[in-house]
């Protein structure tokens, strides 16, 4: 359906509603006809610069409708995009038994046409003008500018893509003493991929972000006006070998999900090296901010079959309250638990049920274990921790 077809399958109530969202007044005398071309214009005029710039909280979960041609959607997940649904961007549909969201057709081509348009300009403007600087580190370093390399390694792998000139405000902070200016520049010319970072004009970037559209990406994520997470002396020397794999008890409910997915007995007590490459996967695109759909196309390349839609909402579910309490590149740093609401908000991020990300969940030893295994807690994740 196209969106004067959706329009005039609307009420003159509706109508009116969805002309207050974009602030305008209909005066109770207007023909119904007269009101849908108007909003038809305006709402036209608006798509493009209402997703990709004002937007950008809604641009995924708006392409995964479309992607989906219509999708099915919950209370909460309509209350994600409640603000375009209000503006007449998003219209529902009765699909059996399930309520379907859905972009009317030539809203739904406006809306990639310009989504794709805007990727592109991104990357055409970003500040990337130079090529990688890949080398081998130099050998002879002194021990004071090993520790220096060892902090522009643990910025790298915190932020997955780091300006050089913070170097030094860094490492200033931490130290109580100043890098001499400049300092920075000298030590990133003996510094190797060894290091786990390369430069690309004036920023350290980790040595996993080799493709040029994988960083691109994490920049288009990152919310203007963000700040950077400012890292203590502890956590800098956890990250200076690589980026940190959250290790709470969130780690061992989502690996033991994995494990019985994969026809594993449960719990898995000992290392297991097909568990262990699946969780770093899925870190590095929680890291990156990856959709739901590209977690999922991982674990289906992994052969981990998510059959019924209560496994696939039990390992959102599980996947989410692991990724609240990990350092995200998309986030400059910061884990989403320690975030504003309203910053969480405006990314992918989906609290999990049930779960404050600032509060630790309270399981009794006796109740079921939230793995899903069926068996009680204490049988279970408790004895993995």
């Amino acid at each position: 359906m196209t969106l004067e077809e959706c329009l005039n399958a609307c009420t003159k109530l509706r109508l009116t509603q969805i002309a207050g969202a974009h602030a305008y007044d209909i005066p109770e005398s207007k023909e119904k006809q007269d009101i849908v071309d108007f909003m038809v214009a305006i709402i036209k005029s608006d798509v493009i610069r209402y997703f990709n710039e004002e937007g950008n909280a809604y641009s995924d979960a708006v392409h995964e409708i479309v992607e989906a041609d219509g999708k099915a959607v919950t209370a909460e997940e309509l209350e994600a995009v409640r603000e375009p649904f209000e503006k007449g961007m998003i219209f529902l549909k009765n699909r059996d038994d399930e309520a379907v969201a859905f972009l009317p057709s030539d809203i739904a081509a406006i809306f990639e046409a310009g989504r794709e348009a805007s990727r592109k300009d991104n990357r055409e403007n970003r500040i990337f003008t130079g090529q990688p600087v890949h080398k081998k580190a130099d050998p002879d370093r002194t021990p004071e500018e090993e520790e220096m390399i060892g902090y522009a390694s643990a910025l790298a792998h915190i932020y997955g893509i780091f300006p050089v000139r913070m170097i030094r405000e860094v490492w200033d902070l931490n130290h109580g003493k100043h890098m001499t200016p400049h300092r920075e520049e000298e030590l990133i010319t003996k510094a190797g991929d060894e290091d786990g970072f390369y430069r690309r004009d004036n920023y350290l970037i980790d040595i996993r972000l080799a493709d040029p559209e994988d960083y691109c990406n994490i920049l288009e994520r990152i919310m203007p006006g963000d700040n950077y997470f400012y890292p203590t002396e502890k956590e800098m020397e956890a990250y200076k070998d690589g980026p940190v794999m959250n290790d709470d008890i969130h780690k061992y409910y989502l690996r033991n999900f994995l494990a019985r997915m994969l026809g594993m007995e449960v719990p898995v007590l000992e290392e297991d090296e097909k568990l262990d490459r699946l969780l770093e996967r899925l870190a590095f695109a929680a890291r990156c901010d990856d959709t739901l759909s590209q977690v999922l196309m991982i674990l289906e390349s992994e052969g981990v079959p998510l059959s019924t839609r209560d496994d696939q909402s039990l390992f959102v579910n599980l996947y989410t309250g692991w990724l609240y309490g990990m350092r995200l590149w998309s986030c400059k740093g910061f884990k989403p638990k320690e975030m504003p609401p309203a910053k969480m908000n405006v990314r992918n991020f989906r609290l999990p049920l049930n779960l404050d990300p600032n509060a630790e969940m309270k399981i009794g030893r006796n109740d079921p274990c939230p793995c899903g295994s069926g068996l009680k807690y204490k049988k279970c994740c408790s004895r993995c921790v």
